[in-house]
């Protein structure tokens, strides 16, 4: 992997670089995401690698929170001082703060989630607290973290002051990743396809990966058909990823990490085939009632269950403009599902906001 790193320009993940550069350099903390495959792994690494090579008096130290709960604080510290060479029973705090002095310190922080413990997220804080504006913290989180509860949080607040969107390539990014992964794992995408994985793909750097391995697994020039490409697992897997934001996130997180656009329009067609062909959830006989866009409602409501569903994330759904009103023919629909799924399900309309699905006890 470090050997990708090395190969890749300074603007290979667009203007977000220079910014996120210019604000750990003043010492602002920065909470960098994307949708899912924007390069959650290799963004960090690359930041590192820059850091180190214009700004000798920045000091880098990593700390990954993955898999850890809130009983995990000293595991943490732990790793801080491994980092810097720090005797067990060295006080952190105190070698901190008089680094600090003469060395400004960035902490790389991986993994954060909104499921990442309130803990762990008051420890990073509290390492910033020790001389703000010398201590400083560049997060690297997935999109869910972008909820209001998490961004305004007594931790959030502080981490996450600058908010940066990492977003999908433009077509001459696309191209540059096909020439690395074509080396790094042996492919041969051709010039001649560059335009379709682009198109197909819209440039997001996990799905160009997954669609080019498709391509070559079953050695084609172009995509037979997109649910052709959609049943080929690996890549499903990706494209599922993106599309639970749009279905389970509020759909301003989906606007902001660039799924959909201000107008609706979904950002990759592998994507938008997902959303408009997804698979309904197997439950019962119940569902052989329904019609084609009730058993759409039904799913979207049933993985969102006794949570609010906007009416704009029905509308899209159903493949309506989300700039336009819902129309009458879908809150038909609604009605209809509602009498279909009745005495096991309800479905409680909110009056310009959307829908919420419950279960008749």
């Amino acid at each position: 992997m470090n050997n990708v790193i090395t190969q890749l320009p300074r603007h290979h993940f667009g203007h977000v670089t220079d910014k996120v550069l210019r604000s750990l350099s003043q010492g602002e903390n920065v909470l960098v995401t994307g949708m899912p495959g924007f390069g959650r792994v290799y963004f960090p690494k690359f930041i590192k690698k820059l850091l180190a090579e214009n700004y000798s008096d920045i000091k880098t130290l990593n700390i990954d929170t993955d898999l850890l709960d809130k009983q995990s604080c000293n595991a943490i510290n732990s790793q801080v001082k491994e980092q810097l060479v720090l005797a067990a029973n060295k006080d952190l705090t105190l070698a901190l703060k008089e680094l600090s002095v003469t060395t400004r310190i960035v902490f790389i922080v991986e993994g954060v989630s909104p499921n990442t413990a309130r803990e762990i997220l008051h420890l990073i804080t509290s390492y910033i607290q020790l001389n703000p504006g010398r201590i400083s913290v560049l997060t690297i989180a997935r999109c869910s973290a972008l909820r209001s509860v998490t961004l305004n949080s007594s931790e959030g607040a502080v981490l996450f002051e600058n908010q940066y969107i990492i977003p999908a390539f433009d077509q001459k990014g696309t191209i540059r990743m096909i020439g690395i992964n074509n080396k790094r794992y042996g492919l041969k995408i051709l010039p001649a396809q560059y335009e379709e994985v682009h198109r197909v793909t819209g440039g997001n750097p996990g799905l160009v990966l997954y669609f080019c391995i498709y391509l070559s697994e079953f050695e084609l020039k172009t995509c037979k058909s997109l649910q052709h490409a959609l049943s080929f697992p690996p890549l499903l897997s990706r494209v599922k990823d993106i599309a639970d934001i749009f279905f389970h996130e509020a759909l301003q997180i989906s606007e902001k990490v660039g799924i959909i656009n201000s107008e609706g329009k979904v950002f990759s067609e592998l994507v938008y085939a997902y959303l408009g062909n997804f698979p309904v959830i197997e439950r019962d006989s119940m569902l052989s009632r329904l019609s084609v866009r009730e058993q759409r409602i039904f799913t979207v409501l049933r993985e969102n269950y006794n949570t609010l569903v906007e009416k704009e994330k029905i509308a899209k759904v159903l493949q309506i403009p989300t700039n336009a009103s819902l129309p009458w023919s879908a809150y038909k629909a609604v009605e209809r599902l509602k009498a279909k799924i009745a005495p096991q399900y309800s479905i409680l309309t909110i009056k310009g906001k959307g829908f919420i699905l419950t279960e008749i006890q």
